[in-house]
């Protein structure tokens, strides 16, 4: 069994990404949920107040899907925000 070098992986993955959105938005949606984990560990260890539960989610949904779009950009060259995957679909 031949090793493969850590650019040949990220290759590897940057073209399954590329060739297939449902693959790369599963990605994106576990790095999402472990920010959005992280987020709300720290709001209830800061005790952060807000007007209620809903607003508190909100804010980590969107900082996760936020950072989990930036590293998926970054990583692989996909886009996969919810703003950007509608847009697509609007355009079919």
């Amino acid at each position: 069994m031949s090793k493969i070098t850590t650019k040949q992986a990220m290759h590897h993955l940057k073209m399954l990404m590329k060739s297939d959105p449902d693959y790369a938005y599963g990605w994106h949606s576990n790095i999402a949920m472990m920010c959005y984990d992280s987020i709300m560990k720290e709001h209830e260890r800061e005790q952060t107040e807000y007007d209620d539960e809903s607003t508190k989610h909100s804010v980590a949904l969107n900082i996760g899907d936020d950072a989990a779009s930036r590293f998926m950009k970054l990583c692989f060259d996909v886009v996969t925000s919810q703003d950007m995957l509608i847009k697509d679909k609007d355009s079919e």
